[in-house]
């Protein structure tokens, strides 16, 4: 059966475009159906559920682009592709998707923010998961431990997926935010700080202090 109908492809499409367009400031985005992205048809694929589930999901993705050009479209006049199918025993992620190339897949989690699908396309940009640095509480800098996408206010962390802008730092890697609305800081001091999710806000939006030669903190 269908894992999700033609209305709901496009509406998650829709929100995905809205999502990038609004937090890199209108620069990159994703184009509407029928303008430059496409929505196949359900595709019949040649393994069961069980054999995909018990493989690398990279075996579904090959798959499933070889029965998208068997259906008539051109894999190679699309920057990204969302590998999109329903429960399968064996998957127990809603998303996945290669860090810094195309190929992302989403399974039975299709909101209309496209959330999910957002996160994973974050990924294929280059971002790794937003984490968070526990302490138990005792202190911001002190010992503890990486919690791997711990960041709750981050879609590329465990946010409202599709809702909370990449971090400041992530914006910055992806030329989203340039370097001089990035104000480093050398020395102790008050310094002004503007919001990175306002459009037209001031700058300086991040600032950047240089922990040491290996980590960075960053603030926004």
């Amino acid at each position: 059966g269908a894992p999700l109908s033609a209305s709901a492809g496009t509406t998650m499409l829709t929100g995905i475009a809205s999502f990038y367009l609004e937090q890199s400031f209108g620069q990159p985005t994703f184009r509407p159906l029928g303008g430059g992205s496409a929505l196949t048809a359900t595709l019949r694929m040649p393994k069961t559920a069980a054999v995909y589930g018990a493989s690398d999901p990279s075996v579904l993705r090959t798959d499933a682009r070889n029965a998208a050009r068997a259906a008539g479209f051109n894999t190679a006049s699309f920057d990204f592709d969302l590998i999109c199918v329903g429960a399968v025993p064996g998957f127990n992620w809603a998303g996945l998707g290669y860090v810094g190339a195309p190929g992302s897949w989403i399974r039975a989690s299709f909101d209309a923010a496209g959330g999910t699908a957002s996160h994973e396309l974050g990924h294929n940009f280059g971002l790794n998961p937003a984490n968070s640095w526990a302490t138990g509480g005792q202190s911001i800098i002190g010992s503890g431990s990486n919690v791997e996408y711990g960041d709750s206010f981050d879609t590329m962390g465990n946010a409202t997926a599709g809702r909370r802008h990449f971090n400041a730092r992530y914006k910055n890697f992806l030329d989203w935010l340039p370097t001089s609305q990035v104000r480093l800081v050398p020395t102790s001091g008050t310094y002004r700080l503007f919001a990175h999710d306002v459009t037209n806000a001031a700058t300086p939006r991040a600032v950047r202090i240089a922990s040491n030669t290996q980590a960075n903190y960053w603030l926004e």
